[in-house]
């Protein structure tokens, strides 16, 4: 026997232990067995009496039962160690399986796993990698044992990838983008996810899972050129609305004056028509260029707002009552109601405020054949310095359904694209209106029924004058 199994059951395998109880309980059973054939073949047990009964001064029975009992002992005392060895042995055997288990599980997960899986001692040499890592790299394992960081790693990323390497040490858990020499000799783009491999505390080196990102980066560039290149054809395009919207009003609003001359010298009914004609369709051009040249400065964040007083009350009479002769020739009734609440004064750009209104207006006026428009403004409370005003354009019309309320606010798209035969409109009034009051801090919904009606509600907070001048100092 070895001096190693010579020095502890505790570190001999099961097996050594099993056979070993096995001689014990053998060794005990043929004692006890031999014992009794000896006594009961030379009849031992009667001239033992006889023995004894002569010579009871001697006490050989006391020492007979003590021998007996000492047999019994050694049995029983061998049995307990075949069970204890036994059952010690079967828990040995439970436990080489689950560790085998263990290690098969870990080992097929290093193995199998879809990235690449790698190891490197302490001073960043490559000491194990699996399939994936050999199919990403090009290398077989023993062409790249032994490598440092230094071999692998491109040029001018050794000192940053090395100083991640020795922080990953002393961290948990660590990730870093680089590029690796693939055996074709090009680069290969990598992230690697690194966890360090600690022994009673001490790290001796790290695994890293490397996942390959060369398309996936190629991708990302390829979509941040092709925003780039987006975003320029959407600044040409605006500018080119700007610039043509400006080349078509100039000349456009040369005609309009030449008919408004041309109006005061007809002298036949027939001339009166053309020239109204000519009049009503340079107008309605206008308003088109109009929307153009605002839609492409909104599109081109050159809006900027303004912050003057305004009276409110004057500003929806005049906008109604231009929309009233309209509404009238078509027999619809056209209200406007201001609550009383609503200060006379107020800070903000009155032109914008127009112009939002207006469209809503003239919208209302447009798609409604007979019943009604209104025009209601009111007051949602204040915090001392701006108030919340409330602006509502409510008609009678034609109305919508659910799914074309989604896109009425969205740039050249109408509720119903027969609308513009029908009605006319490039479709820029509501997106317009939308950026608008949302520039101003406000929000604009709609409810509306198909065939029913349409209400239009703005919100939109402007300045309260009192309070301005409040925080104004007057002059000696």
């Amino acid at each position: 026997m070895s001096t190693k199994t010579r020095r502890g059951d505790s570190r001999t395998s099961p097996d050594v232990r099993r056979r070993r109880a096995h001689v014990d309980l053998v060794v005990c059973a043929l004692i006890v067995t031999g014992s009794f054939l000896v006594l009961r073949h030379f009849d031992l047990f009667e001239h033992v009496y006889r023995w004894s009964r002569a010579h009871e001064d001697l006490n050989v029975d006391e020492l007979v039962m003590a021998t007996a009992l000492a047999v019994l002992l050694s049995g029983f005392f061998g049995w307990r160690r075949y069970r204890d060895a036994n059952a010690e042995a079967e828990r040995l055997t439970a436990a080489e399986r689950a560790l085998a288990e263990t290690n098969e599980r870990y080992r097929s997960l290093y193995d199998l796993h879809p990235d690449a899986v790698f190891m490197l001692d302490s001073e960043g040499r490559l000491v194990s990698m699996n399939a994936a890592a050999v199919q990403m790299c090009g290398y077989t394992l023993e062409e790249m044992s032994g490598l440092t960081i230094a071999d692998y790693v491109e040029t001018h990323d050794i000192p940053r990838v090395t100083e991640q390497f020795r922080a990953l040490l002393a961290n948990p858990i660590d990730r870093l983008e680089t590029r690796v020499l693939h055996k074709d000799g090009s680069m290969i783009e990598v992230a690697v996810t690194g966890m360090p491999v600690l022994v009673d505390g001490v790290p001796v080196g790290a695994y890293g899972i490397a996942e390959d990102i060369t398309e996936r980066n190629a991708l990302r560039c390829d979509l941040e050129y092709a925003r780039q290149v987006a975003e320029d054809a959407s600044e040409a395009k605006s500018l080119f609305l700007a610039n043509m919207s400006h080349e078509i009003r100039t000349p456009l609003t040369s005609v309009l004056a030449a008919s408004e001359m041309l109006a005061d010298t007809v002298t036949s009914e027939m001339q009166q028509r053309l020239v109204d004609t000519m009049q009503r369709s340079g107008a309605r051009l206008l308003r088109l260029v109009d929307d153009i040249l605002d839609f492409s400065r909104v599109e081109a964040g050159q809006t900027m707002l303004r912050d003057d007083p305004f009276d409110l009350y004057a500003l929806l009479d005049e906008l109604s009552r231009n929309a009233a002769s309209i509404a009238e020739a078509k027999g619809v009734l056209l209200t406007c109601t201001v609550d009383p609440a609503v200060p006379h004064e107020l800070l903000g750009d009155a032109d914008r405020v127009s112009q939002v209104v207006g469209n809503l207006l003239d919208n209302a006026v447009k798609f409604t054949d007979h019943g009604y428009v209104r025009l209601d403004a009111s007051l949602d409370g204040s915090d001392g310095e701006h108030g919340t005003v409330v602006i509502k354009v409510e008609d009678s019309g034609l109305g919508m359904a659910p799914e074309q309320q989604e896109r009425i606010f969205e740039a050249f798209r109408q509720a119903d694209p027969s609308i513009t035969r029908s009605y006319g409109g490039t479709g820029l009034g509501l997106a317009i209106c939308k950026t608008l009051v949302e520039l101003m801090g406000g929000t604009i919904t709609v409810d509306s029924t198909f065939a029913v009606g349409t209400e239009f509600t703005v919100r939109v907070p402007l300045g309260l004058v009192a309070a301005a001048a409040e925080r104004t100092p007057q002059s000696a």
